[in-house]
């Protein structure tokens, strides 16, 4: 009776399947110690994959971002070197204004030469040998006035403008860039930890299947028995929660005749209540169990058939019908 009523609580029922397992030889403790630092690794490993799959999906790129960051740097070479470019446009210009004075101003300077060749017969031959030296000068500067003029015609200046708006948006597109590898990287992660939790769940099954076939190989006191993680199971059931009481008086009768068996116990008495929870088949079963193993079991039964009275640990009153069935069920 009281390996039965250890069913009625949690503790009651892992110190059941203990005294079962003692009872038959059965060490799984190592197994379980497994089982659980594996179940607990299992855990902790798909907790970790389910947050850096959270952090990885939290994260949001445009589909367009590329897988490199644009280098700030660059941008701002290309833009000095195309400001410098478009200087040169103005040295042109420059020029081409100095030409053009230039010119205008040996004109000038020809038309003072002719006033002074009116003025000045005396010094005719010097001016003109002047104006023939500044007509070839003129003549040059002329040439370089139409070089530098195609030159301008022929220059392309570069805009800048879209190349600083490139650089406006080079930051965003670079943390879109660092999002997407950070993505990348989490992503190999996760898959990291579910490889190992794949792996967990076969050390597992392996570590089940080792302990199912250690149980599987052990003769219980009654056919039917088992163990699950918080006690006994009887055809798969809980004993404690899942059992009638009569199922649970038999076992209970079973497993412990069997510690008296193993424990070398000569004078075995076994003392049952609630008896009437069996019919008389179970009953006689149960009699049967006890009178194979040698040992007397007391059992208590409620019946309006007759009754027996104990006062002061003595029998008061019995009746003949009462007390012919404590005497069978009492061998």
């Amino acid at each position: 009776d009281r390996w039965q009523r250890l069913g009625n609580t949690p503790a009651g029922r892992r110190q059941q399947a203990e005294e079962l397992r003692e009872l038959l030889g059965i060490d799984t403790d190592a197994i379980d110690a497994e089982i659980d630092a594996a179940s607990e690794h299992r855990r902790e490993i798909n907790t970790i994959a389910k947050n850096l799959g959270a952090q990885r999906d939290a994260i949001v790129v445009p589909e367009n971002t590329p897988d490199e960051e644009v280098s700030i740097l660059a941008l701002s070479e290309e833009l000095e070197k195309a400001r410098r470019h478009n200087d040169q446009k103005a040295d042109f210009l420059t020029d081409v204004a100095n030409a053009a004075a230039r010119v205008s101003s040996i004109g000038t300077e020809i038309k003072k030469a002719d006033a002074k060749i009116v003025e000045l017969q005396e010094t005719l031959k010097k001016w003109e040998a002047y104006r023939v030296d500044k007509r070839k000068e003129l003549g040059a500067w002329v040439q370089d006035e139409a070089i530098c003029q195609k030159k301008v015609e022929a220059f392309e200046s570069i805009l800048v403008e879209p190349i600083m708006e490139r650089m406006q948006d080079a930051e965003g597109i670079n943390a879109d860039v660092r999002a997407k590898i950070n993505i990348q990287r989490l992503e190999g992660e996760v898959q990291v930890n579910l490889a190992e939790a794949r792996k967990l769940t076969d050390t597992l099954d392996a570590l089940k299947r080792r302990k199912h076939d250690m149980i599987e190989g052990v003769d219980f006191p009654i056919k039917g028995l088992g163990f699950s993680e918080d006690g006994v199971l009887y055809n798969g059931v809980d004993l404690a929660t899942g059992c009638s009481g009569e199922e649970r008086l038999r076992i209970a009768t079973a497993v412990l005749l069997a510690q008296f068996k193993k424990q070398g116990v000569r004078n075995r008495l076994i003392i049952i209540e609630n008896g009437s929870l069996m019919d008389p088949e179970h009953r006689e079963m149960v009699r049967e169990m006890c009178r194979a193993e040698g040992a007397q079991v007391i059992m208590e039964l409620v019946s309006s058939e007759g009754s027996i009275i104990m006062e002061k640990g003595r029998v008061k009153d019995c009746q003949p019908q009462e007390a012919a069935e404590t005497a069978a069920v009492g061998d």
